[in-house]
């Protein structure tokens, strides 16, 4: 069936009303592929009480939609959630995003080891790079669970965000909610090859799609027929610096490989971490952080007075030199950094130490 044909029942529901919202609301529909991104897929009986125990969020939200807390600025879904993997130290190894498939169970059963023989599947995404390293790391911990765990080489990951046509207007930021929700409340798809669900973390971040094809136009033409809008071939770039005027932080860049706690990158603030799900690896030290109160620092969308290449993992000091903060990437005038936050906007005089490019920083929308 092609990608048009699996959007033809969501054509029929009404499609000029739908139109006309979006013509109101949206600056633009951009659509980038994800080449830094892969896809691991976990099958098995005991997919749920195997990833249970080792990712910081709660796996029942893929079954048990009524578990899922509400978020002022999230669209609650069973179908896709965030989390990360830990290590021991309660450090993150990797941000992912988790998917549920056609063949994913309805509901979830914590069963002992070797003792569960319903078929269970679901799909991990993940920062390309640590994808081999990431499935050999939770295949060590499987015991005698009975999964199985392979790299996806036959799914794409896309995603389809609202852009700004000036990238540089920090004010529309919040508009971006309205501008994807019209195209959420259509409906996600979960199928054999093509998914599309609201990435679980902000609504502004837009929707995931994950397709067996890899050709913009074939894909562009089905979203199309449903949105009545057009739709924007994009780039990875775009796609990085919408996240970082979000100040969303994705990937070993932004998260360096078991040099950060997941509350720094705000696992906490994008639901991407459960406090009452039980045990997990990693998971004192993230429930005592959480517990204290006290989170110093956080990854933070920084903007720069002029667009300059600037050296991962360089201070940010105010105007007495004092350091503020570690810079993780930036791309054009946009990036983001690990800030004292609360230092840091209460400074109005940030500055690269290494270059000395003037540096702007702000609280985001979502974190409210």
């Amino acid at each position: 069936m092609s990608l048009g044909h699996q959007f033809g029942f969501l054509v029929e529901l009404g499609n000029q009303n739908i139109a006309s919202k979006f013509n109101r609301a949206m600056t633009a529909l951009a659509l980038a592929r994800l080449t830094n991104r892969k896809l691991l897929k976990i099958t098995g009986p005991d997919c749920y009480p195997y990833l249970q125990g080792l990712l910081c969020n709660d796996v029942r939200y893929l079954y048990e939609p009524d578990r899922i807390p509400e978020r002022k600025h999230a669209k609650n879904s069973s179908n896709a959630m965030g989390a990360f993997m830990l290590n021991a130290h309660g450090k993150a190894i990797c941000d992912i995003l988790l998917y549920r498939t056609a063949l994913t169970r309805q509901d979830c059963v914590f069963t002992p080891p070797g003792q569960a023989y319903e078929h269970d599947e679901l799909l991990i995404e993940c920062d390309s790079s640590l994808a081999s390293g990431l499935a050999n790391t939770l295949y060590g911990y499987r015991l005698r669970r009975k999964i199985r765990l392979s790299i996806e080489n036959e799914l794409t990951t896309w995603c389809l965000f609202p852009k700004l046509v000036d990238n540089h207007d920090s004010s529309a930021l919040a508009s971006f909610e309205e501008r994807i929700s019209v195209l959420s409340d259509v409906g996600e798809i979960i199928g054999d090859g093509l998914t599309i669900v609201n990435d679980p973390r902000i609504l502004s971040m837009g929707m995931r799609i994950i397709s067996k094809t890899t050709d913009f136009i074939d894909l562009k033409s089905s979203i199309q027929s449903i949105t009545n809008q057009d739709i924007l071939e994009s780039t990875l770039k775009d796609y990085t610096i919408h996240r970082y005027m979000l100040g969303v932080g994705e990937g070993g860049q932004d998260h360096p490989e078991s040099n950060c706690f997941p509350l720094e990158c705000n696992a906490d603030l994008l639901g991407s971490v459960s406090y009452d799900k039980g045990c997990y690896l990693g998971q004192e030290l993230t429930a005592r952080i959480h517990f204290t109160g006290v989170v110093r620092k956080r990854l933070m969308p920084i903007t720069l007075d002029t667009k300059i290449d600037l050296r991962s993992g360089t201070e940010i000091v105010d105007s007495n030199g004092k350091r503020l903060g570690l810079l993780r990437k930036a791309v054009g005038n946009r990036g983001l950094a690990l800030m004292r936050h609360e230092l840091a906007i209460a400074s109005q005089d940030l500055v690269h130490e290494e270059t000395g490019t003037k540096i702007s920083t702000q609280v985001p929308y979502w974190w409210h």
